[in-house]
């Protein structure tokens, strides 16, 4: 059993067609359909899901606030 599984908070600031991008993969993902990320504290990748997700829209930069959990494939 792997009890070092990582949750990382993960905030995107960007143009909004960007961050609707990222937003539009989330939807597509579902909050359970597990997709491979580089953490920054980690050197190889690992497949993490998303079912939190909040976005605010502020003029010229969007931002898109996140919560990636670690899954074993």
């Amino acid at each position: 059993m792997n009890t070092d599984l990582r949750i990382y908070t993960v905030k995107f600031s960007a143009e909004s067609a960007d961050i609707n991008i990222i937003d539009q993969f989330l939807t597509e993902h579902a909050g359970y359909k597990a997709f491979i990320w580089l953490p920054p504290d980690r050197y190889i990748t690992r497949k993490f899901k998303c079912a939190e997700w909040s976005k605010e829209v502020s003029g010229l930069w969007d931002t898109l606030t996140t919560t990636f959990e670690q899954v074993i494939a």
